[in-house]
């Protein structure tokens, strides 16, 4: 496994300075960023909170956890780093033992910045790399086995329910198409062949691969239903008056989240967010990932 030793960090945390005050009411602080990454967010809490502080951070990657750990190795005493999925989120907690209540779960869904700048593993339409888009490449059947092996229906279904792509037939005729004459290899070959089911004319600033992408992604990693269990486990952990964090960048984890407040006894609930939070204008200048990005908070009562 590739060892990080350099001080570059591609994710810069979102949301930072609007997730602190949540937390700033809180006497002691024991909270569980549940999308580690390369530990911007959690970097930033243990820097603005130095007292009476404890945190967990949970990493699918196995290489961007490597990268967390030196990154956060100098708060040692503080923390406890976990390299696994947030699905199993009661398990780790209940092997912390730990007395306090947990006052916040953070969840900052999606990709990273490092899987796209970095990682090499095929997330970025814009350069050639294996098509493999897992977070963990020891885990599941990679992109290129989807591609290469499903049937035009089954990658037409895909593209269409984690993509919201409306041309995904055509899309998925292309590719088993040009699978006849070899196989699809990288993640520059997708991309040119999607590029061929949109005439220039006919789409606008978003490149017609940014879809196909994120649903090849979204299934090899099997995010949404992961998120979805994620979700169900961090209400059972969490303490009276703690509160649950979700900053999500699309449509299909935005209605995820949505619903699921909505879902949850109002006794017991509350929504802190009647709309999701937007980035400012100057966050959006500094950090053009941010653009999208959408933050909802619930607290138990």
């Amino acid at each position: 496994m590739k060892e990080y030793t350099s001080s570059h960090y591609s994710h810069t945390p979102v949301f930072a300075e609007e997730i602190k005050q949540f937390f700033e009411k809180y006497t002691h602080k024991y909270i569980f960023d549940c999308t580690l990454g390369e530990g911007g967010h959690s970097e930033f809490f243990l820097e603005s909170f130095l007292t009476n502080i404890f945190l967990v951070g949970i990493e699918r990657d196995p290489v961007i956890f490597q990268k967390a750990r030196k990154r956060l190795e100098r708060f040692r005493e503080k923390v406890e780093l976990i390299n696994g999925s947030f699905s199993r989120l009661d398990v780790y907690f209940s092997r912390l033992h730990r007395p306090d209540p947990v006052t916040c779960i953070l969840f900052d869904i999606g990709i990273s910045s490092f899987h796209v700048d970095e990682s090499g593993r095929g997330f970025s339409f814009r350069k050639s790399e294996p098509l493999d888009m897992r977070f963990d490449p020891s885990d599941g059947i990679s992109a290129y086995e989807v591609v290469n092996g499903f049937t035009k229906e089954d990658l037409a279904d895909i593209i269409y329910e984690y993509g919201e792509e409306r041309n995904s037939r055509r899309i998925a005729d292309l590719i088993v198409r040009s699978r006849k004459s070899g196989k699809i290899e990288t993640s520059l070959d997708l991309a040119e062949i999607v590029l061929k089911a949109f005439p220039r004319r006919r789409y606008n600033r978003i490149h017609p691969a940014t879809r196909v992408f994120q649903a090849l992604r979204i299934y090899v990693n099997n995010e949404l239903e992961e998120f979805k269990l994620a979700l169900e486990k961090s209400v059972e952990i969490l303490g009276s008056g703690g509160r649950i964090i979700v900053i999500s960048y699309h449509s299909l984890e935005d209605r995820i989240v949505k619903r699921f407040f909505k879902s949850l006894s109002p006794e017991n609930y509350t929504i802190l967010t009647k709309k999701p939070l937007r980035p400012s204008l100057e966050e959006i200048k500094e950090n053009k990932r941010s653009r999208s990005a959408k933050i909802r908070v619930l607290e138990r009562n």
